[in-house]
């Protein structure tokens, strides 16, 4: 939901749900690490924090160039493994370690 692997789905992710997403979940961050209940987890928030305010810094177009191609090869890196999981991966992993339809029926029947 929130990678992008190009820039045209960037734009769009940014003027949509994702960069809303991004930017309502970093103001509670901060509202969060800020409050005396959060000064336990600081470090928690204060990670959180730093890897949320990347991503939405891309969104925002508030970072180098480089910074934003390096976002799309990992995004398309990302597709790829899901990919490669769904297609080729969980198929070969069901059809090892699963049986026909009709067996499964007749183990239940004994």
């Amino acid at each position: 939901m929130l990678c992008a692997r190009t820039e045209v789905e960037l734009k769009e992710k940014a003027a949509s749900f994702p960069a809303l997403f991004t930017r309502n979940r970093q103001q509670a961050l901060i509202t969060h690490s800020q409050s005396p209940l959060g000064q336990p987890f600081k470090s928690f928030y204060t990670e959180k924090l730093t890897g949320n305010g990347r991503l939405l810094a891309i969104y925002e177009s508030k970072v180098p160039a480089n910074t934003t191609t390096d976002f799309f090869t990992q995004s398309q890196a990302h597709w790829a493994n899901i990919k490669s999981f769904i297609y080729d991966i969980l198929p070969a992993a069901l059809a090892k370690h699963s049986r026909p339809i009709h067996q499964r029926a007749e183990a239940r029947r004994r």
